[in-house]
Formats: C-alpha cells, sequence, structure tokens
C-alpha cells in the first residue's frame, strides 16, 4: 500500500502506513527502502540517506541498495559511508566501472590516495580509451608528489580516445613542479598545432604568461 500511494503521489498516507509496517517489523527493509524513495521524491536527501541506511541494515540487503546508499553518500559528501555502501555492494557480487570509479573518488576525497591510485590504474587498464579514468589516478599521483607519474597518466588522459583535455595543462603543472619549466613552454606551445579549440588556445596563452 505504501509503494502505491508513492505512485500516486499521496505521501502523507505512504509515510503512515509504512510507519505502520516498520512498526510490525523493525527490520522490514523494504519499508525503509520505500521511505527514502518517499524522500528522495520530496528532494529530501538526507532523510532519504537516513531511511536507506536503514534499509540496508535490516533485511533487505541487495547489492543494488548498497549502489544507491553509495550514490547518495557521495552527494551528501559522507565519502567513508560511500567507501562501506561500495564495498559491500562489490562484495555483494555488484561489478561496474561506475562502481569502482566512485570508491576509487571517495578513497581519494578521505586521504586513501594509495588505494585510489590502486583503483584507477586497474580501471585505466581496462579501459585505456577512457581519459577519466588515467586522468583521476594522475591527481592522486600529484597529492602524492609523485610528479613522475602523474606526468605520465595526465599524457594518457589528455590523448585518450576519450580525452579529458585538461590533462594537458596538468601536464605543464607537473613539469612546473619538477622545475622544468622550459619544458613545461615547450610542451604548452606544441599544443598550438592540434586541433584544439580557439577557446583552449588562449587558456593556454594564459598558462604561457603565468610561466613567463
Amino acid at each position: 500500500l505504501g509503494t502505491l500511494l508513492i505512485d500516486r503521489k499521496r505521501f502523507d498516507e505512504a509515510k503512515h502506513v509504512l510507519s505502520v509496517a516498520i512498526q510490525l517489523r523493525p527490520y522490514y527493509g523494504k519499508a525503509f527502502y520505500n521511505m527514502a524513495r518517499m524522500h528522495e521524491e520530496l528532494g529530501d536527501s538526507q532523510k532519504a540517506w537516513e531511511f536507506l541506511k536503514k534499509a540496508t541494515d535490516g533485511d533487505f540487503d541487495l547489492p543494488d541498495m548498497f549502489v544507491k546508499l553509495g550514490n547518495l553518500s557521495i552527494n551528501l559528501s559522507k565519502y567513508d559511508e560511500a567507501i562501506r555502501a561500495y564495498t559491500r555492494a562489490i562484495m555483494g557480487g555488484h561489478q561496474s566501472d561506475d562502481v569502482s570509479f566512485n570508491l576509487a573518488n571517495a578513497y581519494f576525497m578521505t586521504g586513501n590516495h594509495d588505494a585510489a591510485v590502486k583503483m584507477y590504474h586497474m580501471l585505466s587498464q581496462k579501459n585505456p580509451s577512457d581519459g577519466r579514468f588515467a586522468y583521476n589516478k594522475g591527481e592522486a599521483y600529484f597529492i602524492k608528489k609523485d610528479f613522475n607519474n602523474a606526468l605520465v597518466s595526465f599524457k594518457d588522459a589528455a590523448t585518450a580516445e576519450k580525452p579529458v583535455i585538461q590533462g594537458h595543462f596538468r601536464v605543464s603543472h607537473c613539469l612546473e613542479a619538477m622545475h622544468k619549466f622550459d619544458e613545461a613552454r615547450t610542451y604548452l606551445n606544441g599544443l598550438f598545432g592540434s586541433e584544439l579549440d580557439n577557446e583552449f588556445k588562449r587558456s593556454i596563452h594564459q598558462q604561457l604568461s603565468r610561466l613567463d
């Protein structure tokens, strides 16, 4: 009944009957899940997260629920919770690059850059055409001050089949961090012959001005 009432947008009635269901069965995960779904439709992400957390703590622990909890946790900057949720999803058999990427990003945000690098590397090896994985790996290396590996990763990101063009600038930042200022200028000047749009080339000029 609660599910039907949510579908009909009769949220006050839905809240009442779902509350009754929870009183009758305190660990009824599906009831908590529907409470979460209702609050998500109402735009209350925090309440949706709280009920979804209770759903996964109850008797409704499907891997997809942990994925959803992880996504909500990321949106609410609850990165430790996101790590726990995505890990549970993977342990439950959910395998997808998106979940692994989100887990790597959560590791990065909590400062566990070694774990982030490991996952980004696995993803970039598996998907060399997608520059996002190499780019984020570069950011993790950069924050670790491993500028050589960051440089390689940013170059891979910028030249991938699905590139992250910002990787070109990060290459120059790595060279700067290594005090290779002439190489940074040479690299940036070399981009003017590529098929990049005028706005990007203006950004290159700004970078070169800053180096001067």
